[in-house]
Parts: structure tokens; C-alpha cells; sequence
């Protein structure tokens, strides 16, 4: 071994007859690396034969995100309305749509969204229901 050369440890080990595996609470801290393989073994009715085992797959190293907030993207993003002055804002709705309706339910505005943004003025002063995706806001105008 030459100065550098990383070493792979394992630390847990788990062993299940199903087709597939879940590891958490691993306790992680900044620095740690995980990586796994999988290995098949025969057992017969009478239990487990570790002569009779598969060679071991490619090792596959996981990507870890610092933070949840990293693997956000715009489509998971939910909708914002604000009100500034004349202008209303509906941001993070990209291909969505925007209906905005009077307190009476009549539909006053309505408009796809193309950019993450969309800024329009309303027709009078008053009280909206404003649906943008899958959510719903009341402004005062």
C-alpha cells in the first residue's frame, strides 16, 4: 500500500432473503463515505451454507447530500403569492397554471406560467382566491 491509498472497511452487515435491503440511522458525519456490494448465497430448508456463495458485485459508492435542501429542484418547489403595491407575484410555479378568483368565485385572471415567476395586476381592490398548482392562497388586494 502506497501513501493515500484509501481502504474500504466494512462496518454493517445485513442479511435478508428478500430481494432487497434498507440501511438507516447510519449516524453519518461529515467526511463519511458509503459504498456497497451485494453477495447471493444458497439456503436450503435446513438454513444458511456460506460455502455456497456468489463472488461479490462491483462496488457502488453513494453520492451523499450535505443537505436536503441540495436535491431540491424547481419541480418540487411549492408555489409563493405576494402582494406588492399594484403588483401580485406567484413564483416557484413553472408549467403550471394560475386562476384567480373573486370572493364571489368568478374567475378574474387566469394564466399558464412559463417563467418561475408570473406578475400581474388585478382588476379592482378586494379579496382573491388565488390557485397556483396544488395550492391555494387568499390576498387581500
Amino acid at each position: 500500500m502506497s501513501e493515500g491509498d484509501e481502504v474500504a472497511a466494512p462496518v454493517r452487515t445485513y442479511e435478508t432473503i428478500e430481494t432487497s435491503c434498507m440501511a438507516d440511522n447510519l449516524s453519518l458525519i461529515s467526511g463519511d463515505r458509503i459504498a456497497y456490494f451485494v453477495r447471493a448465497s444458497y439456503c436450503d430448508n435446513k438454513g444458511y451454507i456460506p460455502e455456497v456463495m456468489s463472488d461479490m458485485s462491483n462496488i457502488v459508492v453513494v453520492k451523499l447530500a450535505t443537505s436536503g435542501v441540495d436535491d431540491l429542484s424547481a419541480d418540487m418547489l411549492v408555489p409563493t403569492v405576494s402582494v406588492s403595491g399594484d403588483k401580485v407575484v406567484v413564483s416557484n410555479n413553472k408549467g403550471g397554471e394560475v386562476l384567480v378568483c373573486g370572493i364571489d368565485g368568478r374567475i378574474v385572471f387566469s394564466a399558464p406560467v412559463v417563467e418561475s415567476e408570473l406578475t400581474f395586476t388585478l382588476p379592482m381592490t378586494g379579496v382573491y382566491i388565488i390557485k397556483a398548482g396544488n395550492s391555494t392562497f387568499k390576498i387581500v388586494y
